[in-house]
Parts: C-alpha cells; sequence; structure tokens
C-alpha cells in the first residue's frame, strides 16, 4: 500500500508501479532476491544473473532446492532474519562464483526461447484434446500409490511459543514424521531445530493478519498476538487447497503455536489428525518469551514484558481449552514430561509408533525464572497439570 512504500522508499530502495521488463532487468541487475518464482527466476537465469531466494510456498521451496544446486543461487527462510542476512552476506561474499555459474547457466541454454515453448505446449495441447472424441471412454488412472503409515497417527502440535512445542515436534519429524515442507534451520534459541515450516506459518500467518494487519504486527510475529474468545476465521480457497496439499503426506506433524487461534480453519480439512498441546510453567514461558524478543532481530520492535508475556501465556492456552471443549483426540504434555521415559512412554501410546527417544536432553533446559504468577494464570496451568496427568503440578524451573 502507499503508506509501505512512503514509509521505506529512498535512494536505495524504488517501488515499481508497473510491471517491469525483465529484458532491460537483466542487463543491469547484479543480482535478484526473488520468492523462487519460475518464471522471473528463469528469465533472469537466462541473463547470467544469479539470485537469493525467500520461498513462500512448497512449490517455490522445492524450486528454490534445486536452483541452490546449480551453484548460481542461495536460499534462506523468510521468517528467521537472522539466517536471512547471514546467508545473503555469504552470497555476497562469493558473486563472483555465483556470477560464474549464472553465466555458465545461459550459455547452456543459450538457444531456449520461452514464446516458442509456450507456443508448442498450447498446440499440442489442443491437439491432445481435439483428438479426444467426447464419447471415447477416458481410461481409468491406477491407484495411487501411498507409503504405509505403520500405524502413526498424524498430529498438529500446538501450545504458547517457548513452551516445549519443538522438542516434542523434534522426537516425531527424526522417527518419520512428515513437518509440511522444508523446516526452518535451527538457531541460537533453538539449537536442535524449531521443526517449524514457511508453508505452515505462512497460512497461519495470513488467516491472523485478517485480525491483526500490519503494522499491529508484521509477517511473523503473530504468534505472539491475543486473539479474542469467538473470533472466525473465513479460509480462502487458495488456503483451503494448501491445506488439503499439505495434509495428504502422512503422517505429518505440523507444528505452530498459532495454531491454538487458527485450529478451526484446519479442522475440516485435516480428517482425523489427532492434537499435541505442549506447555510448562507460565512464568518460564513468559521469561523465555522476553529473552526471545530480546535476542531475534525480527522481534526486536516489539513491546514486551514480564506481564503481558504471561497474557500472551493464558490467551493461547485459554483458546486451546476451547479447542479441545470441541472434540477431537487430545493429548497435554508438560515440558519436564518429555524428559522422562513415563511421559515418552504416554506420547508412543498417542501417537502410535516409536519416537525418537534420544532427542529431548535436559541440557537445553536454559530458562530460569521463579516469579510469582496471578492466582487466575496459576488455575489455568493446574487444569492443564490435570490434563497432562500430572500428579503434582511441577514448579517453575529450568525449561524451554
Amino acid at each position: 500500500n502507499h503508506a509501505t512504500r512512503d514509509r521505506f522508499a529512498g535512494p536505495t530502495l524504488r517501488f515499481a508501479e508497473r510491471r517491469l521488463d525483465l529484458d532491460a532487468v537483466g542487463d543491469q541487475a547484479d543480482l535478484a532476491i526473488l520468492n523462487a518464482n519460475h518464471a522471473t527466476t528463469a528469465e533472469l537465469l537466462l541473463k547470467g544473473v544469479p539470485s537469493f531466494h525467500l520461498p513462500i510456498s512448497t512449490e517455490q521451496a522445492r524450486l528454490a532446492d534445486r536452483l541452490e544446486s546449480t551453484g548460481a543461487c542461495h536460499r534462506a527462510s523468510y521468517v528467521d532474519l537472522d539466517s536471512v542476512f547471514s546467508a545473503l552476506h555469504r552470497m555476497l561474499d562469493d558473486m563472483g562464483s555465483h556470477r560464474i555459474h549464472a553465466e555458465a547457466f545461459a550459455r547452456k541454454h543459450a538457444e531456449f526461447d520461452s514464446e516458442t515453448s509456450s507456443r508448442n505446449m498450447t498446440e499440442r495441447i489442443l491437439e491432445i484434446a481435439s483428438s479426444r472424441s467426447a464419447d471415447t471412454p477416458r481410461p481409468v488412472p491406477p491407484p495411487t500409490a501411498t507409503v504405509p503409515s505403520l500405524g502413526r497417527r498424524s498430529v498438529l502440535v500446538l501450545g504458547c511459543g517457548r513452551s516445549g512445542t519443538s522438542m516434542v515436534t523434534g522426537v516425531l519429524a527424526n522417527a518419520g514424521w512428515r513437518l509440511g515442507g522444508r523446516p526452518f534451520p535451527p538457531g541460537q534459541s533453538n539449537p536442535k531445530g524449531f521443526f517449524e515450516t514457511g508453508e505452515v506459518n505462512s497460512i497461519n500467518e495470513r488467516l491472523l493478519a485478517e485480525l491483526f494487519p500490519e503494522p499491529q504486527f508484521r509477517y511473523g510475529q503473530r504468534w505472539l498476538c491475543r486473539v479474542p474468545a469467538g473470533a472466525r476465521f473465513e479460509p480462502t480457497p487458495e488456503i483451503v487447497a494448501q491445506i488439503a496439499h499439505l495434509a495428504s503426506e502422512r503422517p505429518f506433524a505440523f507444528k505452530d503455536p498459532r495454531f491454538c487461534d487458527t485450529l478451526p480453519a484446519w479442522r475440516p480439512h485435516i480428517d482425523n489428525a489427532a492434537f499435541i498441546c505442549v506447555f510448562r510453567h507460565p512464568a518460564v514461558t513468559a521469561q523465555s518469551i522476553l529473552t526471545e524478543c530480546e535476542s531475534r532481530t525480527y522481534l526486536k520492535d516489539m513491546t514486551m514484558s514480564f506481564n503481558l508475556a504471561l497474557a500472551i501465556w493464558t490467551s493461547k492456552y485459554e483458546q486451546a481449552l476451547r479447542r479441545h471443549a470441541e472434540g477431537g483426540d487430545w493429548l497435554f504434555i508438560h515440558y519436564d514430561q518429555m524428559l522422562t521415559a513415563a511421559g515418552l512412554d504416554r506420547l508412543e501410546r498417542f501417537v502410535g509408533a516409536p519416537v525418537d527417544r534420544s532427542f529431548p536432553t535436559s541440557s537445553l533446559a536454559r530458562t530460569q525464572c521463579n516469579k510469582p504468577v496471578p492466582h487466575p494464570v496459576q488455575q489455568l496451568y493446574a487444569r492443564l497439570c490435570e490434563l497432562a496427568d500430572v500428579s503434582t503440578t511441577p514448579n517453575a524451573a529450568a525449561s524451554r
């Protein structure tokens, strides 16, 4: 919009109001930063221009992987700004090599003509269509081969951010559950991995953006929003198709703290998937959220306090309990339970298969906080412990 354009426009950043002539751009550009969109990337590579990619969709992520293998391109996760800056700096430091590979690609495909290719494909489609009589019975395609799931149950993993959802999803991902795309790389706050994907996150970000548009929250920050009770989401046909596509590859373990709020938009399209709600002491979670906002570049413009982080924790689990009341198969599990054999046994019984029991480690339990929390928050925490079958309410302690 115009406000965004006016805010960021300057001597080194211009916004185009009309489609660019890619042929002219290719003659002038040293580097293109794209979302791994096929047509633009191909046009610029054919001009010998290397590119840096921030894929959003599954198709873009797969193309970005292939492009990176050419040596002419590089990719990063658009959600983790720290990794974006690091990857971009690495590419800029080695631009000579990327330029050489891009020019080699251009020479190899110098005879390729996109207009001729499009025309040939169109003519072939019309030829096939015209040769098929309306009365000719169409062959029945063979059944689609499926990979046996060995009884493994597809699940959605939810809970307030910084509560242990990464650890739970990690034990599943390492045992063969699909994450719904390429996971974000590990970071300082999650050195063993986040086990989230841009494909899943982007769907939830778009759903939440209807209630929390920019500049109230920027892209990637909406795991920290507080959705009012009764809020409704109306996913577009495009989002419904994306959810159905992701859920078609089973068994899956999709993880996103935003599921606490957006679950109603996913439920009709994930068949009989179950739900795992992960939690830990609210004071420890709140302190970890504060640390995350102070250390992560994409969150540094967020105003955060211990009390606000507690309010976010409360909002997420109140929403989770509302979703729980709507039915479905649920497992509530405390972070500390994941560090015990009994807790892992319980998780395995729920998902119907062995998990990677070597993944959880107490060495990652670095956040400490013994601050008191308001009585209503403590009551909510006690209810979660009851659902998790925790006989003694764990105290605020080191955990992640």
